[in-house]
């Protein structure tokens, strides 16, 4: 059963099982749960290593199932390892914050349609999030356009009427 354990033989399990006990009616009757048991099994033995006591407590939290890897051993496992954790960093700049704000809005919307949908994939969400910034500075470019024009406006007279002062 160790050597099962160590070599994660799902196949070779499953016989030995019902060769030891072949009226056990907890018997995994598939290889995933043959497989789901081995896991679970390695990451509570003591004589199997850390490194695949490590790997088979990842497979089973990616799997949504628990894990018998005692606490204190927890903190290695994370080192051999490591989570991935997935992120998306958005920018929008504009001197008008109402226009970023918007544009800002309209790229998180996109990343949020893509994480709904399943679709985490780099080049995927990027694609996505630069339609959705395309679109919203194509609906905002009447409001930029007022609102540069006005401001652009209020400048110059400001300059007028400072040089007319002095």
């Amino acid at each position: 059963m160790r050597r099962c354990l160590i070599d994660c033989d799902v196949a070779a399990m499953r016989k030995l099982w019902h060769h030891i006990a072949p009226k056990n009616a907890q018997a995994p009757k598939t290889d995933y749960e043959a497989l789901c048991v081995l896991h679970y099994a390695r990451t509570q033995a003591i004589t199997i290593n850390l490194r695949l006591r490590a790997y088979s407590h990842y497979w089973l939290l990616d799997h949504g199932l628990p894990s018998g890897l005692p606490d204190e051993l927890k903190t290695r496992a994370e080192r051999l390892y490591p989570h991935v954790v997935h992120g998306v960093g958005i920018s929008a700049n504009s001197s008008f914050p109402a226009v970023q704000q918007g544009i800002q809005r309209a790229m998180e919307g996109g990343v949020m349609d893509c994480y709904a949908d399943g679709k985490t994939e780099g080049l995927y969400v990027r694609k996505v999030v630069l339609e959705r910034r395309a679109q919203a500075k194509k609906t905002l470019h009447g409001i930029l356009s007022d609102k540069a024009t006005a401001e652009l406006l209020n400048r110059t007279i400001a300059k007028l009427r400072k040089t007319k002062g002095q």
